[in-house]
């Protein structure tokens, strides 16, 4: 029973130095504004460096359209409607299209995605990590951080709208 117990402690130590050093290396690629978590609508992962998003040619239309729905006195419903009606891929269905795994069912836009999308300072160029933590190797439980921590790199990306556009979709 001793060795048992002695190579669960062996484990359990190489676990949570692994556990330091994966989330070291990962903090660094975001600190230098890299982005390591899914691709945002709008945008595609740049085949040769999988940590740098480009625009994406078919995406970032609706993006800009949809802000500037926003701006023209449209309502996040309305906007909603409007992509629906004409059919218009949501990201969860684009994104199963290029991975080939459609979704069962139609999937709708809704005026909380448009929320989502509208919220999000990403498509100004800048990339923002390191909202969440985790309480430790072994608890998964995500933990929002304050503001001041995140880290927050301006151009680490090319824009699909401009800072101003963003700033007067938020006033609205």
């Amino acid at each position: 029973g001793m060795d048992i117990a002695f190579k669960n402690l062996i484990y359990d130590y190489y676990s949570k130095d692994l556990s330091k050093k994966v989330k070291s290396a990962m903090r660094m690629k975001q600190k230098d504004g890299g982005y390591v978590s899914c691709c945002l609508y709008g945008y595609k992962v740049l085949p040769k460096e999988k940590h740098k998003m480009v625009i994406d040619p078919e995406t970032a239309p609706i993006v800009r359209r949809v802000f500037e729905d926003i701006i023209a006195g449209k309502s996040t419903t309305q906007v909603a409607r409007e992509l629906n009606a004409e059919g218009v891929l949501t990201p969860m269905e684009y994104k199963g299209i290029h991975r080939k795994n459609q979704p069962e069912k139609k999937m709708l836009w809704t005026h909380q995605r448009i929320l989502e999308m509208l919220g999000n300072i990403k498509y100004t160029g800048c990339m923002v990590n390191l909202k969440t933590t985790t309480v430790s190797y072994k608890v998964h439980k995500l933990i929002r951080k304050p503001e001041e921590e995140w880290s927050i790199v301006p151009n680490a990306q090319e824009a699909i709208i401009d800072e101003n556009t963003w700033l007067r979709v938020q006033e609205l």
